[in-house]
């Protein structure tokens, strides 16, 4: 079953437009996106995780794909659902294809 996730493709335009620090979030008890800019929140939050993000300096300019973005999304909502740590979710060393 894929899963829907609400304000994935807004907080993916935000992310895009945008040159400088930011990070699309996910809060997997709602399945909702969204995307911060400029100056990044720290949740606490078990449930909210960074899904992507892009720094001020060397990737100021970067940009997702839609099908990459749901692709990965969609990849950390299932090691979440088996239990994955926030940390380890949020480590890119385990999703290097997207």
């Amino acid at each position: 079953m894929t899963e829907t996730f609400v304000g994935l493709e807004t907080a993916r335009r935000e992310f895009n437009h945008w040159c400088g620090n930011a990070v699309i979030f996910i809060d997997f008890e709602d399945n909702e996106a969204f995307c911060r800019v400029f100056e990044i929140p720290t949740y606490h939050s078990d449930t909210v995780i960074c899904l992507y993000a892009k720094g001020d300096l060397y990737s100021r300019k970067d940009k997702i794909g839609a099908d990459r973005l749901n692709k990965l999304a969609a990849a950390k909502f299932e090691k979440y659902k088996e239990g994955w740590s926030k940390q380890d979710l949020e480590t890119d060393y385990y999703f290097p294809d997207f």
